[in-house]
């Protein structure tokens, strides 16, 4: 069964406005740097060229971002796995700019505000329910289903997605879909799957090379037929083995140094930000315990804290 997405209308507002921007060069599309933002641009871009797109570290549009998109001046402006309703205000400044702008968001973070006007599209799984955790590359990949794009052989990009955003558990139409297709590359755990293993690459390339790496990433994905395509682009093997390394090493340190109990801390001192992926991990190790990763940033901390069996409020640990 196909998971619950768009609205009444949605499907069909977002491809007329398609229309308008490819392949006519009119389009321009920004995404979420990580696995599910590379993967949902990879399946956009597959079927609507001439758009000129790019990764973002976060939804924040700054005064260098207006400028870019105001020189640009594209007719369709995308956003892929980035919650920018919390930017209403800059996205009110583009729209009195560029009278002809439509923007369109498909995204599944927690949303602030429905912005949906008769120039935005604003798609959001939470719209239709609250505790949605819907994956761009899952949405993206039910859009080019729904307007009859020949996406299933593709499949298997769409799951790295939701594996790499651990949005599995709401997306079992797909995952059964991709089990289907691919079950060589879908076997157990989707975590520990080579889909997983895919979603792993995107990561390290992320964590090594920054929004450099999470480009490379997209480039490798746009021309593979398959995963092993992908697995093979040079860059992303040699970057997955250093981050393998560098984990490892970390991991190494962790098994020495961490302080446990019922609430487990822990300090990075590698160069490398891993905090995020370390809590996961680590969070797995042990379900039953509150884990806390710190590192140090200059004279500010980033803090990453999991608790797998979802009983404590990470919000007042915090």
């Amino acid at each position: 069964m196909a998971e619950k997405i768009f609205r009444k209308g949605e499907t069909e507002r977002l491809e007329k406005a398609l229309g308008l921007a490819s392949p006519s060069r009119k389009g321009m599309l920004l995404y979420h740097g990580d696995a599910d933002g590379v993967t949902s641009a990879a399946l956009f871009l597959r079927f609507f060229r001439g758009f000129i797109y790019s990764p973002r570290k976060g939804p924040s549009i700054g005064e260098d971002l207006e400028r870019v998109i105001l020189e640009k001046s594209p007719k369709l402006l995308v956003f892929l796995d980035l919650p920018v309703d919390q930017e209403r205000e800059a996205l009110k400044r583009l729209l009195k700019a560029l009278p002809d702008l439509k923007i369109a968001i498909l995204d599944h973070h927690i949303p602030e505000k429905d912005i949906t006007s008769k120039r935005i599209i604003h798609i959001n799984p939470r719209f239709i329910r609250k505790d949605a955790y819907i994956p761009g590359a899952c949405m993206v990949y039910r859009f080019l289903e729904e307007i009859g794009k020949p996406v299933r052989p593709l499949i298997w990009i769409a799951a790295i997605g939701v594996i790499g955003d651990y949005g599995w558990p709401d997306c079992p139409g797909l995952m059964e879909e991709a089990r289907k297709e691919y079950p060589y590359l879908l076997k157990g755990e989707p975590r520990k799957s080579r889909l997983g293993h895919g979603a792993d690459m995107i990561a390290a390339a992320s964590t090594l090379k920054g929004l450099y790496g999470v480009g490379a990433s997209l480039k490798a994905l746009l021309p593979a037929e398959c995963l092993e395509d992908f697995e093979g682009y040079k860059e992303l093997k040699e970057w997955k083995g250093e981050y393998d390394r560098e984990f490892e090493s970390v991991m190494e340190e962790f098994r020495k140094e961490k302080q446990e109990g019922d609430l487990i801390t822990f300090e990075v001192k590698s160069s490398l930000s891993i905090t995020s992926q370390l809590s996961t991990h680590i969070g797995e190790k042990y379900p039953d315990k509150t884990v806390a990763i710190r590192k140090a940033f200059g004279e500010k901390w980033k803090v990453s804290l999991r608790n797998q069996e979802g009983r404590v409020n990470l919000g007042r640990i915090v």
